[in-house]
């Protein structure tokens, strides 16, 4: 079982890995052409926007996405056509409920910048619900190659009407606006091609008892998203509303040098739901979950601490001038993206169970925490003050979970020597502000690097291990071919 666990899990995370650096790598090196194209205050309001978007989606979708996904996965052909038309009414009613919200914010004055930009708004919500409910199942039904190359096609759409609208055109914010949707559009009317995705379509009432098994999972994870939400994106609503949206531009770029290891964690997450549903095994008698958490810990920790020595040199290399000063946070926040990392690997465990009511609880706790000390500590110490109570949510929500998820299987971990890495990681970051000699800080920094292989080196031999058994049955097969 763990091995061909492990050779399903590695070889979705390549296909993923492949789709997933030519979308955010590419928008990670576009940094510094947003940067020098936009204010910080367009930036500000893009982001605000979007963060907006991003938590009424599953709000007024009932967050159906989450369901189609979970029982896509194991249906017959023709369960997976009530699912996915379930899921297209449950957006279209979603579309209508936001049409309607905004009407009334017009008529309400509410909240300006969405009336002033509502349009875009409208468009932003239904390409964003869309896209997401047809990747949802298009990785539901294991069509894992197709749901990749959308992400290349959705990139490339997106490089070029960037390009076309901010550097040719000139039209700004706008112009940011309608690239972001054309690339979503893009990616929906390629799979909807590739997968025929209108044949899974059907006009009939779905089946009462799939439509209760699908929102009896998908609501509960609503809180989950609502929680994820707020303990990502308050920072940055209080950010603006204490200091300013100029301030939340600034802060909002230093996401952009963490959101090299949120790809990783994109990546394996998405990987790694489909490989904990089908090895799901409370005993983990193969030893598959443990030996995967204790592997992706290590990868994620060697990654951010790199990310962190770096972090200055990276942000002077990307980000323009009135933007530079955002590498003061991005250690903290990189640090958090691990925290993050392994709180979404046993989130996947209780995706696998089909019991998302402590994903919700769990996050939700993290949520309120972390707004109460993001307003408490921005007040006193301005954004940074953001950053460090995200890393503390995080951490709280890791230490939570890693309580609650022996309930479903018996992880085998080392929490000593797991400590004792997040305490060097921490220290990395402190020593940054700290030494003003860059090569005593690189000298100090790359000794702690040098100790956190020695303490994982038997996760870095049995990931190389897993890795070449893989290419070398993939050769096989080309040669059987």
């Amino acid at each position: 079982m763990s091995k061909s666990g492990y050779r399903y899990l590695l070889q979705n995370i390549g296909i993923l890995t492949f789709g997933f650096l030519s979308t955010k790598i590419l928008a990670f090196f576009l940094v510094p052409f947003y940067t020098r194209i936009l204010t910080p205050t367009e930036y500000g309001i893009y982001e605000l926007i979007s963060t907006i978007v991003t938590i009424l989606i599953p709000i007024l979708s009932l967050n159906i996405q989450e369901g189609v996904l979970r029982f896509s996965l194991d249906t017959s052909l023709e369960q997976q056509k009530e699912i996915f038309s379930l899921g297209l009414q449950t957006v279209l009613v979603s579309t209508i409920l936001l049409f309607i919200g905004v009407l009334l914010n017009h008529y309400f004055q509410l909240v300006t910048i969405i009336d002033e930009y509502c349009f875009f708004f409208i468009l932003m919500f239904n390409v964003n619900a869309v896209s997401q409910l047809v990747y949802s199942f298009i990785r539901g039904i294991d069509r894992i190659k197709d749901f990749a190359i959308a992400g290349v096609v959705s990139s490339v759409v997106g490089l070029s009407m960037n390009i076309l609208l901010l550097a040719v055109l000139k039209w700004g914010l706008w112009g940011y606006f309608i690239a972001g949707i054309l690339s979503g559009i893009a990616a929906i009317i390629y799979l909807t091609l590739r997968a025929r995705l209108w044949s899974y379509i059907v006009v009939k009432k779905s089946n009462n008892h799939i439509r209760f098994l699908v929102f009896k999972y998908s609501v509960p994870t609503i809180f989950n998203s609502i929680g994820w939400w707020v303990t990502d994106a308050s920072d940055r609503l209080v950010v603006t509303s204490i200091v300013g949206v100029e301030a939340n531009g600034i802060y909002s770029i230093a996401y952009k040098i963490p959101s090299v290891l949120c790809v990783l964690q994109t990546i394996f997450n998405r990987a790694w739901l489909l490989s904990s549903v089908k090895e799901y095994d409370p005993s983990d008698k193969s030893g598959f979950f443990s030996r995967t958490y204790n592997i992706y810990n290590s990868v994620m920790v060697i990654v951010c601490a790199v990310i962190v020595i770096f972090s200055k040199q990276i942000s002077r290399l990307l980000f323009a001038k009135d933007f530079f000063d955002a590498w003061i946070y991005t250690p903290f926040l990189t640090i958090s993206v691990v925290f993050g990392a392994m709180a979404g690997l046993m989130e996947g465990v209780f995706c696998a169970a089909k019991d998302t009511k402590l994903n919700g609880i769990t996050t939700v706790i993290g949520a309120v925490i972390n707004l109460l000390l993001s307003i408490a500590m921005v007040r006193c110490i301005g954004p940074m003050g953001a950053a460090v109570s995200t890393l503390i949510t995080y951490i709280f929500i890791w230490c939570v979970r890693l309580f609650f998820v022996r309930k479903y299987i018996l992880f085998k971990m080392y929490i000593v020597r797991d400590v004792v890495s997040y305490i060097l990681l921490i220290l990395i970051s402190v020593f940054l502000f700290v030494f003003e000699n860059a090569s005593q800080y690189f000298a100090i920094s790359f000794m702690v690097i040098g100790v956190l292989m020695i303490l994982y080196r038997q996760e870095y031999i049995h990931l190389v291990g897993e890795i070449f058994k893989v290419v070398h049955e993939l050769e096989h097969k080309k040669l059987d071919h």
